[in-house]
């Protein structure tokens, strides 16, 4: 739940017991695989049971079949045995979780969204706002909401789980997060913080090295903290990984921005906005009328707004 307070914009709000509701559970899977009930966490077994219970989330609110469940399980080979097998998963997980926590719809199981807090869940939510509030051009906005949700992750997502029915989901979820955090990088070099994410962007172009998005923007990072060499450098790597590894070159976008970056190309300098705090200086007036007026225009820009008011007591002035 995406909740404004008045110290931060945005923040993530997780609900909390209630006298009024017998159970609440709140679950993780942008990590490792965790669960608490009513705060308290809980023991979730062996790696076959927390796997069942991590397909089940990845539907949270929608029935899967034991069939798919098993296929999950077993890498599409289960045993014989795969049913009473899965039987007894869904019974001890009811049993540290609650009955309710799994309900059986015909030959299929279910984990109720009602009372449910789903990190992935929260994530996605956070994610769709950050990338509305870019669309519209509140640059600001946008980099709290996706910073918000990057934060949600604790390392790849169903860490310790190594299932290979789970691979292609846990790949899904990495390639969302990979995508977030693309657009987050977008939204803070728009705000002039190159210099800031370039330690984030170097890890990722070393960990993807064929992803182009993210060397474009390296690259863009790079030049606009004044390391043309090293934008051109990244350019090359990328270039000479594609033709090794796939017999591509790089997509036209890259071969466009090398070209911007070796004539200086104005266009990509930073925004100026971005770079200097905007600072207000009010003399006399009353200083919650003035941050009042100011408080609108400091959500629309990209840029930092100070007050000052110079505030006499005596023959002594103070500037506050």
């Amino acid at each position: 739940e995406v909740r404004r307070s008045t110290r931060t914009k945005y923040r993530v709000r997780r609900r909390k017991p209630h006298a009024w509701i017998a159970r609440v559970l709140d679950f993780r899977v942008l990590g490792q695989l965790e669960a608490e009930r009513d705060g308290v966490p809980v023991d979730l077994g062996g790696a076959k049971q927390q796997a069942l219970l991590a397909l089940l989330l990845l539907d949270l609110g929608r029935p899967v079949s034991a069939s798919r469940l098993g296929d999950g399980l077993w890498g599409g080979q289960p045993p014989p045995s795969a049913a009473k097998a899965l039987q007894l998963y869904v019974s001890q997980l009811r049993k540290a979780l609650g009955s309710d926590a799994i309900v059986t719809r015909g030959d299929a199981y279910l984990v109720p969204a009602k009372d449910v807090a789903l990190d992935l869940r929260e994530f996605e939510s956070l994610a769709e706002a950050g990338r509305s509030q870019a669309s519209a051009g509140r640059l600001a906005d946008a980099a709290e909401l996706l910073t918000a949700a990057a934060s949600l992750w604790r390392g790849d997502a169903l860490e310790g789980l190594d299932e290979t029915g789970l691979t292609p989901a846990r790949a899904r979820l990495d390639e969302l997060r990979l995508v977030v955090q693309e657009l987050l990088f977008d939204v803070r070099l728009g705000l002039g913080q190159h210099a800031a994410v370039l330690p984030d962007l170097k890890m990722l172009a070393l960990r993807y090295p064929l992803r182009g998005r993210l060397h474009e923007q390296l690259m863009l990072a790079l030049y606009r903290d004044g390391r043309q060499a090293e934008a051109l450098d990244a350019y090359r790597r990328l270039r000479d990984t594609l033709r090794a590894e796939v017999g591509l070159e790089p997509q036209a976008r890259l071969r466009e921005l090398q070209r911007a970056i070796l004539r200086q190309d104005a266009q990509l300098d930073a925004p100026a906005m971005g770079d200097v705090p905007r600072t207000v200086i009010a003399a006399g007036g009353s200083p919650g009328r003035l941050a009042s007026l100011l408080t609108p225009l400091a959500r629309e820009i990209p840029a930092e707004l100070i007050l000052l008011t110079v505030v006499t007591d005596g023959d002594v002035g103070a500037v506050r």
